[in-house]
């Protein structure tokens, strides 16, 4: 089965995994993470409007932030995204952007997918944007988690009136997701899609306390008052 990753506007994450140094600039991205279930979160725009290149760049704007994953491999797989974006001007030239990995915590990235652009380009109005590609094979360890990071990037036209200026449109308040093609302008929820099922692990702090409570009571009290009461005075009268 599909594993469906959604990108609210809201949500801090727990951790801060670095940047991708893929992307030529990472000034006015931020951090949010990664859920399986929508959280209705607004819908916003994440934008850039800073850079001042016109050379083929890219530019990071939110980086996404998974829950801790099992121990298990991430086969090499068909992932897809769909977002609505747009650029300030056509002679930006400018695309979807994304890059895939996974973290262990520390110091350890692996690549699922390198930084990859769409191949249509963005309209100066905001409009859906279908991506896909194929993953590379890696093995995750438990407690590792998807870092998940989109932009945009492109070659401005030299005599250009803007630069790598674009948005990207985020969020999952819609009660529909963007459906999968180059045309939708609804405001529906963009999401990114791996082929196979991905496991994700239980938490220890909402785990533990569940278990402890209904083994203890219901063994203990069920036992000893039934056999106790019940055999004693039964046997004692017949004997004398």
């Amino acid at each position: 089965m599909a594993t469906r990753l959604y990108l609210p506007s809201t949500g801090t994450p727990a951790v801060t995994p670095a940047y991708s140094a893929s992307w030529t600039g990472t000034d006015e991205a931020s951090r949010l993470s990664a859920v399986t279930t929508k959280i209705s979160s607004a819908m916003a725009s994440a934008s850039t409007t800073t850079d001042t290149s016109k050379v083929p760049d890219a530019y990071l704007m939110r980086q996404y932030v998974s829950d801790p994953l099992t121990t298990q491999t991430i086969l090499a797989q068909t992932v897809k995204w769909q977002i609505r974006a747009s650029e300030t001007n056509l002679s930006n030239n400018i695309f979807t952007a994304i890059t895939i990995r996974s973290w262990d915590g520390a110091s350890t990235f692996q690549t699922l997918l390198a930084l990859t652009y769409d191949g249509t380009e963005l309209t100066t109005s905001l409009v859906n944007r279908q991506f896909s590609a194929t993953t590379t094979e890696v093995s995750i360890t438990s407690g590792d988690r998807l870092i998940i990071e989109i932009g945009v990037g492109g070659d401005p036209t030299p005599s250009g009136s803007d630069f790598h200026h674009g948005s990207l449109r985020i969020g999952d308040a819609s009660s529909t997701d963007l459906p999968e093609n180059d045309t939708d302008t609804n405001d529906y929820n963009p999401w990114v899609e791996f082929a196979n099922t991905l496991t994700f692990a239980v938490a220890g702090p909402s785990f533990s306390p569940s278990v402890s409570p209904s083994v203890s009571p219901s063994v203990s009290p069920s036992i000893s008052p039934s056999i106790s009461p019940s055999v004693s005075p039964s046997i004692s009268p017949s004997i004398s």
